[in-house]
């Protein structure tokens, strides 16, 4: 399943600033209000009511290289660059126009490197073996035991990294680009050589990879490739902007706007309803791993290195613990499997921040933070903010629950409750 070198971006109407890419697969555009109980494979759903429910359909034609729009609604019109049609090829810059929505073709970034499913472990870790005694305790002697402190300007493979975007739990996340095509910027996560040491740990983190790496959605970072090189295992993702949302936040120090807090925890929570659909947990979702377009306020997540894939083996088994504390949900501490209510405790956690500007839990240390998390409940946003709507103080709160049966039952249902209350602003 390789890019065909379109995308669509929304450049009017609901959803401003989304892009859509578009691979050598059906693709269906509809309405979200009708469609959303059911998420069709390769479909795309739009807050739009004058968009039909089965609005258009979009085809590669492979013998042609060549895509292809076909109207489908029987009420509705379809239009590229302004004529009502049935089918038409599509080229760079045309404007698709259903409704009140507005889709531009655009080109997009080099891609045919992109092996999604094809996603394997590299060659050279293939032919290691788990089993023995002490085969969790030994590096295999193609892997380096430590990680250089500035890679900033080194080459890694086929890329050339530029600069650190930031640390996490079980490495270290870059900014680079590919030697081949300059233009087009990845973000480079290395894993620290103290988790590789557990071979098996590598092997998992393969499987996990290529789970994550299936997730089709506009506000999720591809992954493209899991390589190795130079004694690092390292994974590859897009990257849509250098900026993450904690650089903003860092930034901002204060509470963000409310409608943009809206818009932007619409996309994350439609990023988390896909991959729980898809059987796959995130398990770090924080600031840091979301990147943000500030020009159109469009984010995506990153990150699913220690993603738990459903019915998965769990990725703990060194005894290290992932996640980032200070969003981690309470139960992951007590030893309990990870699922979807924990990815929205920690949304919780980040809506709390951008209401208020300042974290829920803190401590000088990581046992404070996880004692906090544990036993204490945070100010009431107010306290900081005092413009905080009532309904998004008590969905605030039920995100952060303790006990996560009492939190919302899923990523969907958090949204359907914020786009619903959000029409009042």
């Amino acid at each position: 399943m390789f890019n065909s070198g379109f995308q669509l971006k929304v450049i009017e109407g609901p959803g401003y600033g989304r892009v859509i890419p578009l691979h050598t697969v059906e693709i269906c555009l509809g309405r979200a209000q009708d469609a959303q109980q059911v998420s069709a494979p390769g479909a795309v759903y739009f807050m739009e009511g004058t968009v039909s429910r089965i609005h258009a359909r979009l085809l590669w034609d492979d013998r042609s290289k060549v895509y292809k729009i076909q109207h489908l609604s029987k009420t509705n019109q379809t239009k590229v660059n302004e004529k009502v049609i049935q089918e038409h090829v599509l080229e760079f810059g045309d404007r698709i126009g259903m409704g009140k929505l507005v889709l531009e073709v655009q080109k997009a970034p080099k891609a045919d490197h992109i092996r999604t499913d094809l996603l394997e472990l590299p060659p050279s870790l293939k032919g290691v073996n788990p089993g023995g005694n002490n085969a969790l305790s030994r590096v295999p002697p193609q892997l380096s035991d430590s990680l250089p402190s500035e890679m900033a300007g080194r080459r890694l493979g086929e890329y050339q990294i530029e600069k650190e975007l930031g640390r996490g739990s079980v490495g270290r996340v870059y900014l680079a680009h590919h030697t081949t095509w300059n233009d087009h910027k990845y973000a480079i996560k290395i894993l620290a050589p103290e988790v590789t040491r557990d071979v098996s740990f590598v092997q998992r983190f393969q499987m996990e990879a290529k789970v994550a790496s299936s997730l089709r959605h506009p506000n999720i970072i591809q992954v493209t490739d899991i390589c190795v090189s130079d004694g690092l295992v390292y994974l590859v993702m897009e990257c849509l902007s250098p900026r993450s949302l904690q650089t903003v936040i860092d930034e901002t120090k204060g509470p963000f706007p409310i409608k943009r807090i809206v818009r932007i925890l619409e996309q994350l929570l439609s990023a988390l309803d896909h991959a729980h659909s898809h059987g796959v947990i995130h398990r770090d979702v924080k600031p840091g791993n979301i990147l943000i377009d500030e020009s159109r306020d469009s984010i995506a997540l990153t990150d699913f290195s220690i993603a738990k894939v459903k019915d998965g083996i769990r990725l703990t088994s060194t005894g290290v613990l992932l996640g980032t504390v200070e969003y981690m949900a309470p139960e992951l501490f007590e030893g309990q499997a990870a699922d979807a209510r924990a990815d929205l405790y920690a949304v919780g956690v980040i809506l709390y921040e951008l209401l208020t500007g300042v974290p829920p839990f803190r401590g000088k240390t990581t046992a404070e933070v996880i004692k906090s998390q544990l036993l204490h409940l945070p100010a009431h946003p107010k306290t900081y903010n005092p413009n905080v709507p009532d309904w998004l103080v008590q969905m605030n709160f039920i995100l952060l629950q303790k006990n996560p049966e009492h939190r919302f039952s899923s990523a969907r249902d958090v949204r359907a409750n914020l786009l619903e209350y959000s029409q009042s602003l």
